[in-house]
């Protein structure tokens, strides 16, 4: 595990940030649990890829500068990131989880600056927002985005089963894919475009496309 020394808490939490070209792998808990955090913040710099078996909990804000994946099975635990004091949460490479359902939850910003989601089942929390900062490229089981979503630039998402919770904003491109199969789905459970809405919005190869937000407002474009 990755914990601030048991004599300093509670209230005295420590960050950490880790720099390393190589691989960073962390096999046991980092940051303790929801309800008993054990750093303040958490962060990671460098070119190499990062792994991680299980939850990586921090205070404040956490920030991953690599590629980040999980490790596990088909039976693993979903894997939850989590600021508990709703601060932002930023993945600046890719997000890789093949096997395990990855938990984003913070009422801040979740940010997506890196250059593809791989194969994942990703889900935010209600709280926050999520931004899509760099052309996405999503392929995967599902992806569940229950908070607001801003996009950044041209967004292109492909898997079998997209939702999005809350409103869709942002003047660019939002392509949404499904795998033609008989329960792919596309769902828009909040509104589209309630301030700056996306320029063009492309949905195809899915069997269900549901708007339950009741708007839909595209942007100029």
């Amino acid at each position: 595990t990755v914990d601030t020394d048991p004599a300093l808490l509670p209230g005295g939490q420590r960050g950490l940030s880790v720099t390393a070209s190589a691989l960073k792998q962390f096999d046991g808990l980092v940051g303790g649990t929801v309800g008993s955090p054990t750093l303040l913040s958490f962060a990671t710099a460098g070119a190499g890829s990062e792994q991680y078996a299980t939850n990586v909990i921090a205070q404040s804000t956490i920030s991953f500068g690599g590629a980040f994946t999980t490790t596990g099975n088909g039976a693993s635990p979903a894997l939850t990131v989590q600021s508990v004091n709703n601060q932002s949460i930023t993945f600046n490479g890719s997000v890789n989880s093949p096997n395990r359902t990855v938990n984003v939850n913070t009422g801040g910003v979740t940010r997506f600056n890196g250059d593809g989601l791989g194969s994942i089942v990703l889900v935010t929390d209600a709280g926050g927002t999520t931004e899509l900062n760099a052309p996405t490229q999503f392929s995967g089981p599902s992806l569940t985005f229950n908070d607001n979503v801003l996009l950044i630039s041209n967004q292109s998402l492909s898997t079998q089963r997209t939702t999005f919770g809350g409103t869709v904003n942002g003047a660019f491109t939002l392509n949404v894919s499904g795998s033609n199969g008989p329960g792919d789905a596309i769902i828009f459970a909040g509104t589209v475009g309630d301030s700056a809405g996306p320029t063009s919005l492309t949905l195809q190869g899915t069997s269900i496309t549901q708007f339950r937000g009741g708007t839909l407002n595209l942007g100029p474009g």
